[in-house]
């Protein structure tokens, strides 16, 4: 009784935080009835797999993430979610261990990341935390996944290492959403001649190459804050 009335709670505030991965400009333009599978990337305390859960409840969800400082608070959230799976490793390009480094200021570990920030001494762990990185591909082959309807990334500046560890596979992929550079990031955000607060981080124009190469075109572009976007992404072949 008191999971279900915790699972209830949070369906009622996460579903009320209309917007992200659920917005409704992204559900108009996704084909409800090819979602069976989603894997989310930078699943934080689980919220948005709350939502994408409620909005799709017949997927299975898959969410990962490496932070250990949230790991607790997310598998508590989760209680209950039968189709969620989550899992506390990061998918990347290649299989491996490296130095993350948690967010720590303004209760945002959503901003954690493999790379530094601009104002890294400020903000994120200083020494980081070793963690695990998987492949999309050896996870997929693993867990029996042909195929994966909706990929949902918020990564920092990781994007295109998940993207590049789907191997062959990413070409299966249906729609994606992530975050990315704006197209004009603001400059009182953000000193001019940069497009992101890690360093190292791809750009809009480096992004988008990279999902046109792979026969993605950019559905919708919202704008996520002053310096960033969130995009939805549709494989040409998934066109009915």
């Amino acid at each position: 009784m008191i999971h279900w009335t915790i699972k209830k709670f949070l369906e009622k505030v996460f579903l009320s935080r209309r917007g992200g991965y659920i917005d409704k400009r992204f559900l108009e333009k996704i084909n409800k009835q090819h979602v069976k599978t989603i894997f989310e990337v930078g699943a934080r305390f689980g919220d948005e797999s709350i939502n994408l859960s409620n909005a799709y409840p017949n997927a299975a969800i898959y969410c990962f993430d490496p932070n250990p400082l949230t790991h607790q608070q997310c598998e508590k959230n989760l209680v209950g979610f039968k189709n969620i799976h989550f899992y506390k490793y990061a998918l990347g390009s290649e299989e491996k261990s490296q130095i993350f480094y948690p967010y720590l200021v303004d209760n945002n570990p959503g901003a954690s990341s493999f790379l530094k920030r601009i104002d890294f001494e400020k903000t994120q762990h200083l020494e980081g935390l070793e963690v695990q990185i998987r492949t999309a591909k050896n996870v997929m082959q693993e867990l029996g996944i042909v195929e994966v309807s909706l990929l949902c990334m918020d990564v920092q500046g990781f994007e295109l290492e998940v993207l590049k560890g789907f191997g062959d596979c990413l070409r299966k992929i249906q729609y994606i959403i992530m975050e990315e550079p704006a197209l004009k990031p603001s400059e009182r955000y953000l000193e001019k001649g940069l497009h992101s607060k890690y360093i190292g981080a791809p750009s809009q124009e480096e992004i988008r190459q990279y999902m046109n190469q792979n026969d993605f075109f950019e559905v919708v572009r919202l704008k996520e804050n002053k310096i960033e976007d969130n995009v939805l992404y549709e494989h040409r072949e998934s066109i009915r």
